[in-house]
């Protein structure tokens, strides 16, 4: 009797699933198979926002307790209400429509797909183009999850997708939130959308307006990103990398506590492969603040310092062997302290300055490690392009130099692809007001 008094209030079904997490492993199988017909059905009439609650925590349940069953026959026994809320999905509705899905999508992948057909691909492409950037990460999510049992569906969206209102949604990129551009090109790429090459050079703009002013805790320059649609052009992947704040940036992690490091690494990175000159000037700007800061912090993360000494392996020779020597008591007394971690640190070391290393190897009586650099991550990635594979390096310097506004999937492996057929021309849109980038 509580419980029912408790699921029929709105936003109450998922306190009661929260406390179902408390409840020992059979009766909470037994709550389950009892009453999640009734959560589902009482979240269902309350809203999107709850239902999707609901199915979620009924997923997490089913995966921890093997119980595929329990969360598919409770969502398919209201299948049209959910339908229903569905229908009438917002820009906004992104993160519920993605927690819905995934539960859904892996207990019964054919209601799924007929709970989806609820929203259509034009009220999905009208949606997704109207949607701020702080949602693409999401919206990947949810893709990827539709993706197994309905396709088609997204095909369709991607294409009556408004790319010109697209890209009035996409001034909204917050500062240096580059990332944030990578998912929407794998959104694209998911829908079976063309990429074309206007679109890499707003794109790439976009980027560096985004980068520009951005401080160390705005960047989103997220390390497992190969930004491979983008490093095949080298003046966009200049423009971005040039547009990066060296000094001040180098300022900023001096007073830190060294935990962005890894972003930094990203950036110098990727900047080094555009010929840009980010990474050299950001470790030559590195002063006295930031070794007290490395000295402070260094031994209360070892990887963060390991990191760190990557980082630093980007500047040019007499600044690496300044920072070593300035560094080389704390990275001696990080490695007598951090055993697990020693052997990648003197790797790291090492190629910041291979002699300074050896000492720190000495003292520590112990054989210096040797670190493998792969020297290919530091070359602009159409050169090594060229060495590998000849034919695809060639049709790409044909295709840029015909003028043609072609479709990038044509030189992007596993992608859609379309051939050429016009020249760089502004896309007309369809709600007024809109503009082409």
């Amino acid at each position: 009797g509580d419980l029912g008094w408790n699921v029929t209030a709105h936003g109450g079904t998922s306190g009661n699933l929260l406390r179902f997490y408390t409840i020992s492993g059979s009766e909470s199988i037994l709550w389950g198979e009892k009453f999640s017909s009734l959560l589902v059905g009482t979240a269902a009439a309350a809203g999107l926002i709850d239902v999707a609650m609901v199915a979620h925590r009924l997923h997490l349940l089913a995966c921890h307790w093997y119980l595929d069953q329990l969360p598919g026959d409770a969502l398919e026994a209201h299948a049209e209400a959910i339908a229903s809320r569905v229908r009438d999905a917002t820009s906004e509705d992104w993160h519920w429509l993605r927690e819905l899905f995934t539960a859904l999508g892996h207990a019964r992948p054919e209601c799924a797909a007929r709970v989806l057909s609820a929203f259509t691909p034009a009220s999905a492409a009208r949606e997704l183009a109207r949607t701020h950037p702080d949602h693409y990460d999401t919206i990947l999510w949810f893709v990827g999850s539709v993706e197994r049992f309905a396709p088609g569906w997204l095909e369709e969206v991607g294409q009556i997708l408004d790319w010109p209102v697209m890209s009035i949604s996409l001034q909204g990129v917050r500062r240096g939130d580059v990332a944030a551009v990578d998912k929407l090109v794998s959104i694209l790429h998911r829908l079976h959308r063309p990429l074309l090459r206007s679109q890499v050079t707003f794109l790439a703009d976009l980027m560096a307006d985004a980068v520009r002013h951005a401080s160390l805790t705005d960047l989103r320059f997220d390390a497992g990103d190969l930004y491979l649609w983008l490093e095949l052009f080298p003046d966009e992947m200049r423009r971005v990398a040039d547009a990066l704040n060296a000094p001040r940036l180098a300022a900023e992690l001096g007073g830190s506590s060294l935990r962005q490091a890894g972003t930094l690494l990203s950036a110098a990175m990727f900047a080094q492969r555009a010929g840009s000159t980010f990474g050299l000037v950001l470790v030559d700007s590195l002063g006295d603040r930031f070794l007290q800061t490395v000295r402070r912090w260094g031994s209360q993360n070892p990887y963060e310092l390991r990191v760190l000494l990557w980082l630093l392996t980007c500047g040019d020779e007499p600044a690496r062997e300044r920072l070593a020597r300035e560094l080389q008591s704390t990275v001696e007394a990080e490695c007598r302290r951090s055993g697990t971690e020693r052997d990648d640190i003197l790797k790291a070391f090492s190629v910041l300055d291979n002699v300074v290393a050896a000492e720190i190897a000495v003292a520590l009586d112990c054989d210096l490690p040797t670190a493998t650099v792969i020297t290919t991550a530091n070359r602009p990635l159409l050169e090594s392009l060229t060495s590998v594979d000849s034919e695809l390096a060639e049709q790409l310097r044909n295709l840029e130099s015909s003028g043609l506004d072609y479709d990038v999937n044509l030189i992007l492996p596993g992608s859609t692809r379309q051939e050429p057929t016009g020249p760089l021309l502004p896309e007309e849109s369809s709600e007024e007001g809109s503009a082409a980038p």
